[in-house]
């Protein structure tokens, strides 16, 4: 006629649940101390695995089997909360402010440069100026970026945004392009960052890192980037109060990615022979979205481009400007 009470431990946190039912006498069968570790055990759906089990059983008792798997249940939700108000740092709104104001505001820039993305050479316009930056994915063919830089041509790789277990193959590619006299490499990813800066080029953080406050702009540029493209998510108001002692850029053309896909969603309706880099999904309202394969996997673009490139005085921080061509003709690259 007592509650069941079960007690629960684990990395120094010690937790007690107690039954709604009793335990009573045994009428066909008690239960054992193997029906209780059995019970106990079964904890594959938690982020935990069993130690040690100890049960003070006493003889001739019956525990509804259901009242032992809510227990293990409750002790396992109500440990993993305890766990993680251990784990979770205090948030000081002051410190984080303090911060803020130490760091470097950002003057204006005087001259800002360009950046183009193509997803393949045959875009890249006549005549281009010298003074803007031509950018190509990582896995364009090495001759390509060899003959842009014998002409001249200020060229950057751009690393892919899903490795998927290609980081050997994408640092062997690096290391070539480098040898190239690539010397700039945009990053979207820390993974993609990591490589470059162990092989010692030059890195800006791209669309992908998800750049958004004045900290994680710190972050970059202590580890890895002295440059920065912010999220295209954030406002004129946010780019201009950002801070940091490091160049920022805003995408101001481009049809960005919505989604990054391992597999070709193409694939089952097409091959890549017939596609050859153009497929296209329509959703039920008739909107067309280009699928982009240039930079190893898939990745699914928006319908509508952003354009910004009518309000570029708006942005007083900014140092570069990016626009991004995927699905553009060399003619509509050009305009």
């Amino acid at each position: 006629n007592e509650k069941i009470s079960l007690c629960g431990k684990c990395e120094g946190i010690s937790v007690n649940v107690l039954s709604d039912c009793v335990a009573e006498k045994a009428i066909k069968r008690e239960i054992t101390l193997e029906d209780i570790k059995e019970q106990l055990s079964k904890l594959g759906g938690t982020q935990f695995c069993v130690g040690e089990i100890n049960a003070d059983i006493g003889a001739g008792l019956s525990v509804p089997i259901s009242a032992i798997n809510k227990l293990r249940r409750e002790a396992a939700e109500k440990i993993s909360r305890e766990i993680l108000i251990k784990n979770t740092p205090a948030v000081d709104k002051n410190t984080v402010e303090i911060f803020s104001e130490k760091l470097k505001r950002k003057s204006k820039a005087n001259k800002k440069s360009t950046y183009l993305i193509f997803s393949q050479e045959e875009q890249i316009p006549e005549n281009l100026s010298d003074e803007i930056s031509v950018v190509l994915p990582l896995n364009a063919p090495e001759k390509v970026f060899e003959k842009l830089i014998k002409e001249g041509r200020k060229v950057l790789a751009e690393m892919p945004r899903g490795f998927f277990g290609n980081h050997e193959k994408i640092e062997r590619k690096t290391e070539k392009l480098l040898k190239l006299g690539v010397k700039r490499f945009f990053c979207p990813t820390l993974d993609g960052a990591v490589i470059a800066k162990k092989l010692g080029a030059e890195i800006t953080a791209s669309f992908g890192s998800n750049i958004f406050n004045s900290l994680s702009l710190d972050v970059w540029k202590k580890y890895f980037a002295d440059e920065a493209i912010l999220s295209p998510e954030m406002t004129v108001s946010q780019i201009n109060k950002i801070r940091g002692d490091i160049k920022t850029g805003v995408i101001c053309y481009g049809n960005l990615p919505l989604m990054l896909t391992r597999n070709c969603p193409m694939v089952n309706s097409s091959s890549c022979d017939k596609c050859r880099k153009n497929g296209e999904l329509t959703d039920r309202k008739g909107y067309t979205f280009s699928v982009d394969c240039s930079s190893g996997c898939s990745e699914i673009l928006n319908s509508v481009p952003i354009y910004m490139c009518d309000a570029l005085d708006d942005f007083e921080n900014a140092d570069f400007f990016v626009l991004k061509f995927t699905k553009e003709t060399k003619e509509e690259c050009s305009a």
